[in-house]
């Protein structure tokens, strides 16, 4: 026998066999698998275990990984499928032995599509144009990448298109390619013809303004309602829809039954509810006949009623009672004659009656029982109310159908179209007559006619025609100063932020370079080893055969001027170079401060010519802190008044006005005299402690109008205002 501790020796092989486990006893026990070497024992199978499911339910058979490095006798093999009993496998094509792809030309995932045959065929026709009848220069400025400097590249339509031949560039090019009715190609496929992305197609058409075309078929259905809406054509001219850049769509059953209704203009329902019996008035409710159906054919479509809900009495007493207030006889003593108001109101239509505004500003009148506008609503007892301005121009057009106004504005040769605006002359509005009176298109026509006004009144002020004093204008009566004045010279404008780059270089050639340097000698590379000597023109432009970015005085100049608002890539497009090499040469090797983070300094806002700076970084206004503090912007012509209101503190104005007597106030107004934005000198702004003063002061300016056009210091044409100061 062999004790306990000792080892036997060399004992036979003998198989070992798995320790059977009692599952009641040893829930927790797992039999972990032996461990075999495939090296020795190349051709071992693992037989997996035989489970009873009713004795262990919750046993879970794990897969065996597989190293295949270490088991190189292991394949997978893939199951046979067949391509007739599944459609979705895909039959890779076969490669011989010099790694060539064996087309199957019945297949059909390997035909060349459509598409791609149309394209080759464009591409053929393309070079087949006679490119030199269209444009004579095909040669642009182009760079390979954002870090190279712009080079002229000679670009040849008779070749493909490549990215050393970038057709896509050239203006006269991709209009005709991209408008050609025959080939009618979109962003994307001229992208395909070219090589490129459709984004890029489309940045360069808009560089070009090349307007887009109308795709797709022109109908849509709407997913949640369902109905299905049209694209209507070009010439289509609803008075009541508004005017959009793009294209017009409708829904389907309004304009099948507004075609309908226009063929047949001698039905009730056409002259009803059609506008010039053409267009169908908006707010007409169509039902379907069969509701179930959307079937949008005339057959199945009904016209119901309008369903604009006309105004309630409530509100029509209201508004008389508060806004509208009628005109007592009393109000007039027989004495005195009637006003030109009145007059006016009493020309239209004897025994109407009138109703005015509470302050007088406007004067509206009820019209006779058969006036009918088409594009109006009535009130609930049928009548139109209308402004008498508006009433008076429309009179005056119906009583005169051979004016080209009348013919242009007027519906049915009597009724104003909605959308126009009529102006008042002398801007006293409650003078509506005739004489006073002028009609506009629409409210964009009618603020320029008053930027006319808004320009000759600045040059008065200018040429000390009309004067300002304590905040109110008042007409230049010493006709000797006047004179005098007229003679002198006035002094120009300062022209600021230069959009345009190239009125930015002929500007800079008209500076006295001469009074800034004297030395204008630079030091150009050649190689990194040879440098030469190079005399700059600075009334030349920025070239590489005349580099004057390497002056320092040059560029530092041109940098701080206000005027030109050069950033690093408007700097670079001046001298035709990237605009990493720009802020290189003007931060590394000359040393100067470049604009902002915000982007500049001093900048003039584009809407309305107001000039915004960039306040120092220890101005504590609270109020320019609350709204923008990282960024620490605000209206120069305030900065420049607030300034030079905190050194003297003595006035009435800076007591009123001021903050801790350092800040001005939210509410105070500053007025620019001259009327000039950009003219922030202090003798030329006006504070103003709120908006009430500031409307009396700008009132006071345009109650002149009337006293300026009756002697003749300011003239109204056809729309706009004139004067000869």
């Amino acid at each position: 026998m062999v004790g306990s501790n000792q080892k036997p020796k060399d004992k036979p092989k003998h198989k070992i066999e798995p320790r059977k486990v009692d599952t009641k006893k040893e829930p927790n026990h797992k039999i972990q698998p032996r461990k075999v070497d495939t090296k020795k024992e190349p051709n071992h199978k693992i037989q997996p275990r035989k489970i009873d499911t009713k004795k262990e339910p919750n046993h879970k058979i794990q897969t065996r990984k597989i190293d295949l490095p270490t088991s190189p006798s292991h394949k997978i093999k893939a199951p046979k499928l067949d391509p007739n009993t599944s459609p979705k496998y895909k039959i890779q094509p076969q490669k011989d032995d010099a790694n060539k792809v064996i087309v199957d030309p019945t297949h059909s995932a390997q035909n060349i599509s459509k598409l791609t045959l149309r394209l080759e065929k464009i591409k053929e026709e393309i070079k087949k144009v006679e490119w030199g009848s269209i444009s004579e220069d095909w040669t642009i400025t182009a760079r390979p990448n954002q870090y190279a400097e712009y080079k002229k590249v000679s670009l040849d339509p008779t070749k493909h298109i490549s990215k050393e031949n970038p057709l896509y560039r050239h203006k006269e090019w991709l209009n005709k390619v991209y408008n050609n009715k025959n080939w009618k190609l979109s962003d994307k496929d001229i992208a395909k013809l070219c090589g490129v992305h459709p984004s890029v197609i489309g940045k360069w058409r808009k560089k070009h303004e090349i307007s887009k075309k109308l795709q797709g078929e022109g109908r849509w259905t709407d997913k949640r309602s369902g109905k299905v809406y049209i694209r209507v054509p070009q010439d289509y001219n609803h008075p009541e829809l508004k005017e959009s850049s793009g294209s017009v769509y409708r829904l389907e059953h309004l304009y099948n039954i507004e075609k309908y209704l226009s063929r047949h203009p001698e039905l009730e329902l056409s002259k009803k509810y059609l506008i010039d019996g053409k267009y169908l008035k908006i707010g007409t409710k169509v039902k379907y006949i069969d509701p179930g159906s959307k079937d949008n054919s005339i057959g199945n479509l009904k016209i119901i009623k309008s369903t604009v809900k006309p105004i309630k009495k409530k509100e029509i007493l209201r508004s008389e009672k508060i806004l509208n207030r009628p005109i007592s006889k009393n109000s007039i003593n027989s004495s005195q004659k009637p006003s030109k108001n009145n007059q006016a109101e009493r020309s239209i239509n004897k025994g109407v009656s009138k109703k005015v505004h509470a302050k007088g500003y406007r004067a509206r009148v009820t019209m006779p029982k058969d006036y009918k506008h088409p594009e109006l609503n009535a009130n609930p007892d049928n009548r139109y109310i209308r402004l008498v301005h508006t009433a008076n121009m429309e009179k005056y057009l119906a009583n005169n159908p051979n004016f080209e106004l009348s013919k242009k504005y007027l519906i049915q040769d009597k009724y104003l179209r909605t959308g126009t605006e009529v102006h008042h002359i002398n801007q006293i509005k409650t003078d509506n007559r005739v004489e006073n009176l002028w009609i506009y298109e629409n409210r964009k026509e009618h603020a320029r006619g008053e930027l006319t006004l808004y320009d000759s009144l600045k040059t008065l002020i200018s040429s000390n025609q009309v004067l300002f004093k304590n905040g109110k204008y008042f007409i230049n009566p010493d006709l000797a100063s006047l004179r005098s004045n007229l003679n002198l010279k006035q002094e120009k404008e300062i022209q600021i932020n230069y959009k345009n780059i190239n009125l930015v270089k002929e500007e800079i050639k008209k500076i006295n370079w001469n009074s800034i340097s004297n030395e204008w000698s630079v030091q150009v590379k050649k190689n990194q080893f040879v440098q030469k000597t190079v005399i700059v023109d600075p009334t030349r432009d920025c070239s590489e055969e005349n580099p004057l970015h390497h002056h320092k005085e040059w560029l530092r100049h041109i940098v701080s001027d206000n005027r030109f608002n050069l950033t690093d890539s408007r700097l670079a497009k001046l001298c035709g170079f990237s605009r990493d090499t720009a802020r290189y040469w003007r931060e590394r090797v000359h040393g100067i401060q470049g604009k902002t983070d915000w982007g500049y300094e001093r900048r003039v806002d584009e809407s309305d010519g107001r000039i915004w700076i960039k306040v120092p970084k220890d101005y504590a206004n609270p109020v320019v802190q609350k709204e923008d503090h990282h960024r620490r912007i605000m209206l120069e012509h305030r900065y420049i008044i607030e300034q030079h209101l905190a050194k003297r503190p003595e006035l009435e104005i800076s007591k009123k006005c001021l903050i801790d007597g350092k800040y001005l106030k939210t509410e105070a107004h500053v007025h620019h005299i001259n009327l000039n934005y950009q003219d922030n000198r202090t003798e030329n702004l006006w504070v103003l402690e709120n908006v009430k003063e500031h409307n009396l002061t700008t009132k006071s300016l345009y109650s002149l109008v009337e006293e300026l056009l009756n002697s003749g210091k300011i003239r109204f044409k056809e729309g706009k205002y004139h004067t000869d100061a």
